[in-house]
């Protein structure tokens, strides 16, 4: 495993006549190169949010902040803070364990809008018909739920559902980078043969 370990070496001289040999101690400290730093929070930030950011490398290292390479580092830690943030932003993060250094890491940093709520349309089919229900989000994506509290199933502005024999309801909202809309709106199929065209008049 990984670990800084000291590293002792003892050299011992035996005298050609007597008891006591003359013994030399050495020690020395191996440290590991750590591995790059990687980012453990989202780095897509919604408007208005905090943009508090936190990375991570091997236990022990010291990880800093950097505007360019080549540059001086501008923080030092596996947590920064940069407040509400009004553009993206790049840093290059490395990780430090004394003399031994990982490689740079990129880190972008993206400011996306909070979307607004999709517009929503519903359908009206007969029995056993397949509704296309719309709900057409104006950034990002609009996601479809079964249910408010379960995964997204779809994603699309348009859903096509299977035969229907009853109405049937769904839950959108707009997702853009891990930025979502006020609250979930529902779309509805309705089903009714009554929805049906009267007869054709024929002569």
């Amino acid at each position: 495993g990984k670990g800084n370990f000291k590293i002792r070496l003892i050299t011992t001289l035996y005298q050609y006549r007597g008891n006591n040999p003359c013994i030399d101690t050495t020690e020395k400290i191996l440290y590991f190169k750590p591995k790059n730093p990687v980012a453990i929070s989202n780095v897509n930030i919604c408007r208005g949010d905090e943009a508090d950011i936190k990375v991570e490398s091997d236990t022990g290292t010291v990880i800093k902040w950097f505007r360019n390479p080549a540059g001086s580092s501008v923080h030092t830690g596996g947590n920064y803070n940069l407040g509400k943030i009004q553009k993206n932003d790049t840093f290059y993060i490395k990780a430090y364990n004394y003399a031994c250094e990982s490689g740079f890491t990129r880190l972008i940093i993206t400011l996306n809008d909070y979307p607004s709520h999709p517009q929503i349309s519903d359908d009206s089919i007969c029995l056993n018909a397949k509704a296309n229900l719309e709900a057409k989000s104006s950034i990002g994506n609009t996601e479809w739920y079964k249910d408010s509290t379960y995964l997204p199933f779809y994603t699309g502005n348009v859903y096509q559902t299977g035969s229907l024999t009853k109405d049937a309801t769904f839950f959108v909202r707009a997702n853009n980078n891990g930025c979502y809309s006020p609250y979930f709106k529902t779309v509805t199929a309705f089903v009714d043969n009554s929805f049906a065209p009267d007869e054709p008049i024929i002569s």
